[in-house]
Parts: structure tokens; sequence; C-alpha cells
């Protein structure tokens, strides 16, 4: 009884571990400082979108979105290294210093303008 068990469990670990080896196939679409009515299938006049419009014709409509930062450089080192956006310490665009911030009532964060050369990165990972 083993041996038959064992003779139909080895195919399915083969099968298992060879589509285990294979590269996911992922589309990562990310247009950085888009409002929702800039596309052109959404609304947007002014905007010319047609790659987008074409995968909303075909029926894929992007209706949810989510971004991890309150601008550009915090979401994309939060989408890049698969973290929190407070976790990679990048909180602004650019050096924290470029405004004069001994007027303001409290002190801004300490920010750091890149991540660091030994973060794994979701492109690495992949």
């Amino acid at each position: 009884m083993r041996s038959i068990l064992s003779a139909l469990l080895l195919p399915l670990a083969v099968v298992a571990t060879v589509h285990a080896a294979e590269r996911p196939n992922i589309v990562f679409i990310l247009a950085d400082d888009l409002g929702y009515s800039d596309v052109a299938a959404y609304g947007s006049k002014y905007h010319e979108t047609p790659n987008i419009d074409r995968l909303v014709k075909e029926g894929l409509k992007f209706t949810n979105g989510y971004s991890n930062g309150p601008n550009c450089q915090p979401t994309r080192a939060a989408l890049i290294s698969g973290q929190y956006g407070a976790r990679t310490g990048i909180y602004t665009v650019g050096k924290i210093d470029r405004f004069d911030w001994r007027s303001q009532p409290l002190r801004p964060v300490d920010n750091v303008t890149a991540l660091p050369a030994d973060k794994i990165t979701i492109a690495q990972s992949l």
C-alpha cells in the first residue's frame, strides 16, 4: 500500500517542483501622480491614455487604488521594497532641508533620500 501511495504522490511532487521554478508573469503599471479622473476612460478630456483606455474597453477597469505615501518618492520606495512607507525612512521628495523648517511649529522627521543598497527589492525577489 505504501509503494502504491508513493507511486501516486511522486509525480505530483515532481509537477509541483517544476511549476514552482517558473517565474511569475507580472504586469506592473505605475502611473506616478495620476489622479482618478486624469485617464480618458474615466472622463479626462485633456490627457490621452490610449493603452489604459484599451484595457478598460477590453474589460479591465481599475476602480480602487492605494498609495503608501503622501507623494511620489515614499510611494515608490514602499512599492519597490515591499515595506510600509514609514519603514523605508523616506517621507518626502528630496532632502528635508529644502525649506526653512525652523519657522514651523513642529520639526520634520529625519528623511533619507534613497533605499539602502543592501535592501532586497521586489525585482530581486522575482
